[in-house]
């Protein structure tokens, strides 16, 4: 008898249910206080006892009571696996403002523009969310990482402070948005997965790597992987490579590996820059190698330029010009001076051509003296 009742009211009477009900549950206990941090229309909802997902249905049903719009923002912390700090890219320049722009938060920092971090070290993480009431539940449109030692303006838009999230209902939050397809969701939010301590972070952005998700958000999944530093990422990094079908995933698997400081992440590489099937996986694997600038890769370039492949060969010269000039100039001045390949010499004299070095200088005057 209840559910047929039940069944009968719409979804506003619902909401309106929903927000006497928590209203009249947590009155006592609600905090009124909002974080140093955010400032502007704040709302403070810090009910203890109550899930993530339930405040969120009383921030939605508080701010469609108050008739203010179509969007709302949402704001908590969450335990994160490293710091984050969001500055300014010229330094300290006053608070950020935070705006809608088209479905999308932005972060005004006197147009100077602004830039991310992380440090060592476990610290809470704030999470932003922008959601749209206009539907029968809240949906979130962009999701953003903010920091703590921040301080964020939100003038516009009326925020809703829920205060601290265990890290399964952060995730369990942000992987619901995720799901629904939004695609500013999708590619802002694996930002904010991967700063979450706790292996369900990693495995969910393996999952979005090796899934028929669009392939930004695929390569997106990737980077973060390679950036994670998990003991699993080269082992999964060298699964997505074989299973995937998508080249730009698998030109961003190679980048993700040299994101890895490991041995065994250099050694994945010199395999790919050897003997993998793709000639533009080669050639990428080649390029990264050359800016890892390892030993280890030293002698695999070493051994490429003396292979069979003609343009990895010539790629490879590249990636030595690219290395710290006293390991680069003596390199191209073997290349240059030993080489089979007439067209790979060539490559090294013009990249030698580049540094100004004096033993550059020195080869030149004997190739141009013996020509006489």
């Amino acid at each position: 008898m209840t559910t047929s009742a039940n069944a009968k009211l719409g979804p506003a009477l619902i909401g309106s249910a929903l927000l006497l009900f928590i209203t009249a549950a947590g009155a006592a206990s609600q905090t009124t206080a909002a974080p140093s941090f955010l400032s502007g229309k704040v709302t403070a909802w810090d009910q203890a006892g109550q899930t993530l997902s339930v405040k969120v249905e009383f921030a939605a049903a508080d701010f469609k009571s108050k008739k203010q719009g179509d969007f709302f923002f949402i704001a908590y912390l969450f335990p994160s696996r490293h710091k984050i700090r969001h500055r300014g890219c010229n330094g300290p320049d006053g608070p950020f403002e935070v705006v809608n722009r088209g479905g999308e938060i932005e972060f005004d920092h006197g147009s100077r523009g602004e830039s991310w971090e992380t440090k060592d070290g476990k610290a809470p993480a704030g999470l932003l969310a922008l959601l749209s009431a206009a539907k029968d539940r809240p949906r979130a449109e962009d999701i953003r990482l903010i920091d703590p030692e921040e301080i964020y303006e939100l003038k516009t838009l009326p925020v809703y402070w829920l205060g601290n999230a265990p890290v399964e209902d952060s995730l369990g939050f942000i992987e619901k948005e995720f799901e629904a397809g939004v695609a500013e969701v999708q590619e802002s939010g694996l930002f904010a997965i991967s700063a979450h301590d706790s292996p369900k972070a990693y495995d969910f952005l393996k999952a979005v790597a090796l899934g028929s998700y669009r392939s930004e958000v695929r390569k997106n999944a990737v980077f973060w992987i390679g950036e994670s530093h998990d003991p699993r990422s080269v082992a999964d990094l060298k699964s997505i490579l074989a299973k995937s079908g998508d080249d730009e995933v698998r030109e961003q698997v190679v980048f993700a590996l040299s994101l890895n400081g490991s041995r065994e992440a250099v050694e994945e590489l010199l395999r790919i820059a050897k003997g993998a099937p793709d000639h533009e996986i080669r050639e990428k694997a080649v390029f990264w190698l050359g800016q890892k600038a390892s030993e280890e890769a030293v002698r695999g370039l070493k051994e490429i330029v003396e292979g069979p492949d003609q343009d990895v060969k010539e790629s490879a010269v590249f990636a030595i010009s690219q290395l710290p000039k006293q390991k680069a100039v003596p390199m191209l001045i073997g290349i240059a001076k030993e080489n089979k390949s007439p067209s790979v010499r060539k490559k090294a004299l013009f990249w030698l051509g580049q540094t100004g070095s004096d033993e550059a200088i020195k080869l030149f005057e004997e190739i141009l003296l013996k020509k006489d």
